[in-house]
C-alpha cells in the first residue's frame, strides 16, 4: 500500500469505483504477523535447527485474511467524502484483460514488422493506452481460489 496503490488510493480518487473482486482475499500480511513469524522462527531455529533451517514457512493471522471488500469498506468508513462502489461481474473483465494484453502484443509484433528495417523497436506498452495498461490478466493474478493451510507452520514454530 503506498500514495500509487491500485487498491487504497484508487478508491479515494476515483469518484465511482468498479469493483469485480469482492469475495478475493489480498495478498498483505499484517506487520504484527510477520514480525511475531520472525520471533517464532528465530525460537524454532534455537530449539531445533534440523527442524525449521532453510524452509519457507506460510504466515497467517489469528484472524480471517480481510477481503478485498473489507479493505474498501474500511476506506469507505474513514473517507471525507461518500465513496461509491459500483458492482461489475467478474468474467467481463478477465475476457477484456485478455483482450487488451492481445491487442498489445499485436501491436507491437505488427509494429516491429514496419519498423524493424530501420533499426527501430516500438514501445511495448503506448503512452495513449494510460491506466488501462494495468487491466492485463497478470494484474489480476490474486483473483484466484486458494486454500491456505499453515498447520506445518504452526507444528514447526509453535
Amino acid at each position: 500500500m503506498g500514495p500509487n496503490d491500485r487498491l487504497v488510493t484508487s478508491t479515494l480518487t476515483m469518484s465511482r469505483v468498479p469493483v469485480w473482486d469482492r469475495n478475493w482475499s489480498s495478498t498483505n500480511i499484517c506487520v504484527w504477523d510477520a514480525a511475531a513469524a520472525h520471533l517464532l522462527l528465530e525460537d524454532a531455529l534455537t530449539r531445533d535447527v534440523k527442524e525449521a533451517r532453510g524452509q519457507a514457512f506460510l504466515v497467517t493471522g489469528k484472524d480471517p485474511a480481510w477481503r478485498l471488500e473489507d479493505t474498501r469498506e474500511a476506506v469507505k468508513h474513514f473517507a471525507s467524502r461518500p465513496v461509491i462502489l459500483d458492482d461489475v461481474p467478474p468474467l467481463p473483465i478477465f475476457i477484456l484483460a485478455h483482450l487488451v494484453e492481445a491487442s498489445l502484443f499485436l501491436r507491437y509484433h505488427i509494429l516491429l514488422l514496419f519498423l524493424f528495417p530501420f533499426g527501430i523497436k516500438p514501445r511495448l506498452v503506448p503512452k495513449w493506452i494510460g491506466q488501462l495498461v494495468y487491466l492485463q490478466p497478470a494484474t489480476l493474478e490474486y483473483l484466484s481460489d486458494i486454500v491456505i493451510d499453515d498447520s506445518r507452520a504452526k507444528k514447526v514454530l509453535g
